[in-house]
């Protein structure tokens, strides 16, 4: 083989080489490209998940805050409080209240509070 034939055979190789090389590199970028994109969709999909997590969370704390606040309610309303007086039944907020030798005594009335004689 001479050297003019061997050369243009071994450029010719290298130049196909360098092609290959070039179309490789190339076909690497975009793959990465690619792969750098689904990781930004992956990230953006699992923020909002994570939120949309949040959101119900947040709103079950609040049916669970808003049926608390019922039973408290409806707690209060069947506890009954006798006066000390009378012994007449009250519900809790309707009485009058005073204190007596360093305790709380609860009346249904004013008028009963005054006429209220602790046993001495």
């Amino acid at each position: 083989m001479g050297a003019k034939r061997a050369y243009r055979r071994y450029t010719k190789k290298a130049k196909l080489g360098a092609k290959n090389l070039a179309r490789k590199r190339s076909k690497a970028k975009t793959v990465g490209k690619r792969l750098e994109d689904d990781v930004r969709r992956l990230e953006k999909a699992a923020v909002s998940e994570v939120r949309k997590i949040e959101r119900g969370a947040v709103k079950g704390a609040r049916t669970v805050e808003k049926k608390a606040v019922k039973e408290i309610k409806h707690i209060g309303k069947d506890l009954t409080l006798f006066c000390d007086n009378c012994g007449k039944a009250m519900r809790p907020g309707g009485h009058v209240s005073r204190m007596f030798g360093g305790r709380e005594l609860r009346f249904c009335s004013a008028l009963c509070s005054a006429k209220y004689r602790p046993d001495m």
